[in-house]
């Protein structure tokens, strides 16, 4: 119906984040759903590479990065 109308259905998901937790509705996307929906970059810039690098573990966090990502990390942390 909304779209009949030409409008866009938004929904308010903080109180549902609130109650059931971020970790759990980040779990219900999937961290590589987030990384390809935000955009590493955006991601690093909120946050911090050092903070998502930690979080991720690095490993995992590195395997996600491109090779020009990777030499744009290496240049920010030196």
């Amino acid at each position: 119906m909304a779209r009949t109308a030409g409008k866009e259905l938004k929904i308010d998901l903080r109180p549902a984040i609130e109650t059931l937790g971020l970790e759990y509705v980040l779990e219900q996307v999937g961290i590589e759903r987030l990384l390809e929906q935000a955009g590493v970059d955006r991601l690093l810039e909120a946050a911090g590479d050092r903070v998502v690098a930690k979080r991720m573990g690095l490993e995992r966090f590195l395997a996600t990065l491109s090779p020009a990502e990777r030499r744009e990390l290496k240049r920010r942390l030196e």
